[in-house]
């Protein structure tokens, strides 16, 4: 079995970030660089928050200002999506798909 690349990031009301998509080159290298205040930290936690579930306590502070959730999600070349939101009243709901195929949730089916 083989290993997959990160093809891109979204992010949506995190921190300073309102809504952004970052894809990423086949060279296996992350480079962030910018301005201060131009959001590279708010990618390093969000990469860490989707990786790891860093901050778990701590990640409504993440919310952005005037919005009620974050969402992270993370995209894979073999179709693979891993994708965080994080609501305001601290309710958190992972999901996973490859292909549009849900792999895996925590939201409760209605």
């Amino acid at each position: 079995m083989g290993y997959s690349n990160i093809k891109s990031i979204e992010i949506e009301n995190f921190m300073s970030i309102a809504k952004a998509e970052l894809e990423f080159n086949e060279k296996n290298i992350i480079s962030i660089c910018g301005l201060n205040d131009s959001g590279k930290s708010a990618i390093t936690r969000a990469l860490s928050i989707i990786l790891y579930d860093n901050y778990s306590r701590d990640q409504v502070r993440f919310i952005k200002e005037g919005a009620n959730y974050f969402k992270i999600q993370l995209n894979f070349d073999d179709g693979v999506s891993i994708s965080k939101t994080k609501h305001d009243n601290g309710a958190s709901i992972w999901l996973f798909t490859q292909n549009g195929n849900v792999l895996y949730t925590n939201q409760l089916k209605t």
